[in-house]
């Protein structure tokens, strides 16, 4: 196998790890708040968009996070889930040194505006053909977009501290 098809198999093979992840952390780690809870599985999209390259990043996003909605019961925000979770993605960036850069901090901004918002507006538009009910959700959301970003940069500050475990996570000659 050449070392360009290599490396296009290794970052499939990271993407549907992190696709993986993404979907494990949004379906059974919650984070009981309020009458409901948060999940941290969009600290994984952070990560992977981070880490890999946009395409990539955009596929694990989207798979991890629609997977969550298709298995974990809440089929009804999938569109909007697609839109959202590849959106997100396009906010942080893989072409830097630190994961803890400044891009990848000040990308929680747009990250809360389009979760927060762009959940409001699907619900309100979709779902309760309503503006006012679906504020009722916005917090939440921010809530969870907050939970994850902190777990986001608590893994970001660790994987800059060591790069050793950045270079396992990214270069397939050291496996």
């Amino acid at each position: 196998m050449s070392k360009k098809k290599n490396n296009r198999f290794f970052l499939l093979v990271e993407s549907a790890l992190f696709a993986s992840l993404i979907y494990v952390l949004t379906c059974y780690v919650k984070v009981p708040i309020l009458n409901g809870y948060v999940h941290i599985g969009d600290s994984l999209i952070f990560l992977a968009s981070s880490l890999l390259p946009l395409p990539y990043a955009v596929a694990a996003s989207v798979i991890g996070g629609s997977l969550g909605d298709l298995i974990g019961g809440y089929f009804i925000w999938l569109p909007a889930t697609v839109i959202i979770k590849a959106a997100t993605a396009a906010c942080f960036s893989s072409k830097t040194q630190k994961i803890a850069c400044a891009r990848n901090v000040l990308a929680l901004i747009p990250a809360v505006l389009l979760c927060a918002g762009g959940y409001y507006l699907f619900e309100a538009v979709v779902i309760a053909q309503n503006f006012v009910s679906p504020l009722a959700s916005v917090l939440p959301n921010i809530a969870q977009t907050a939970v994850s970003y902190a777990v986001y940069v608590c893994m970001a500050v660790v994987l800059d501290i060591r790069p050793g475990l950045k270079k396992l996570l990214t270069d397939p000659k050291d496996l």
